[in-house]
């Protein structure tokens, strides 16, 4: 995952990989739907995710570690919707470690459909080319349209 470092989160289920830097924000591409959205430092919480970590007793686990371990476990993985004991279980099962009682279970949720959105992602670069080619930048609050851009 050579891009891990270029993807970004904004607190909800989706993630977005920078394309651009933009003046207070970025220009990402939706790995959900392939749209290209400016996404604001002044209004959005944007944490990338090569900082983002899960706590455990001891220490703390990167994402892109867990998302290895979660690979080679992949037929495991429970739906996002599935009951939170699942859930608990599937993380137990790969990270024994991990402390559930400071982490909740929206966040272990959160965690599984990134999971599920990067390898849906890698399955499309490897077939076709980026969705960014043909896009038109909008606002991920309003949905109206920023402006058109042109990446290549």
């Amino acid at each position: 995952m050579d891009y891990f470092n270029d993807l970004i989160s904004t607190g909800s289920m989706n993630l977005f990989l920078i394309q651009e830097k933009g003046k207070n924000g970025y220009y990402a591409e939706s790995l959900d739907n392939g749209v290209v959205c400016y996404i604001s430092n002044l209004t959005n919480r944007i944490n990338f995710l090569n900082d983002e970590k899960l706590i455990t007793y001891n220490s703390k686990i990167p994402l892109e570690k867990l998302f290895k371990l979660m690979k080679k476990h992949k037929k495991d993985i429970p739906n996002t919707y599935a009951p939170k004991d699942e859930i608990k279980k599937f993380f137990r099962s790969i990270v024994p470690e991990y402390n559930e009682k400071r982490v909740l279970i929206k966040y272990l949720r959160q965690i599984i459909n990134q999971f599920e959105l990067l390898l849906v992602y890698e399955k499309n670069k490897k077939t076709s080319k980026s969705i960014s080619d043909k896009w038109v930048a909008q606002d991920p609050k309003s949905m109206r349209v920023v402006k058109k851009l042109k990446l290549a």
